[in-house]
């Protein structure tokens, strides 16, 4: 439903890890007209889910992009790594991709994240993230993050 540059990992032909970066919007125009495609995407998945459920996930989307910084970023939408591939380094590889591909991306002053999990706020740390905000949002606790690249500060 997002808009980036999916990237994977395969061994033996199975995906192990992957990550989706999302770069920033070249204006306010392209912004809107992104929100809309990924709107009209997501409806065939609103008619699906309870209608708490798709009230959440705008509410949690809107909250956590919000909080993070004005400055033009790429968004890590998402990084995975399957649960039997852990420990062997596939996620550092992926984040290792994402930082180089937004650090010689003049476009962009860093890259943004969120994560609910509170043993990943550490890992993203090490990879030198600072965490803007933590948003309560119901019974989960999202932890919006900026590593900042280039003139960002």
């Amino acid at each position: 439903l997002m808009v980036g540059t999916p990237r994977g990992l395969f061994v033996g032909g199975r995906l192990v890890a992957c990550t989706l970066l999302e770069p920033p919007a070249a204006s306010a125009l392209v912004a809107k007209g992104r929100l809309i495609v990924s709107a009209l995407r997501f409806l065939p998945v609103a008619f699906v889910l309870p209608s708490h459920a798709t009230v959440f996930l705008n509410d949690y989307t809107q909250r956590t992009r919000a909080a993070a910084p004005s400055c033009p970023h790429n968004y890590l939408a998402m990084l995975g790594v399957h649960p039997d591939m852990q420990g062997f380094g596939f996620g550092r590889r992926m984040m290792h991709d994402a930082v180089e591909r937004t650090r010689t991306d003049d476009r962009t002053r860093g890259i943004a994240l969120d994560t609910e999990n509170e043993a990943n706020v550490r890992l993203y740390e090490r990879w030198g993230f600072r965490k803007i905000v933590s948003l309560k949002l119901g019974d989960i606790d999202a932890h919006c993050m900026f590593l900042p690249l280039g003139d960002e500060t």
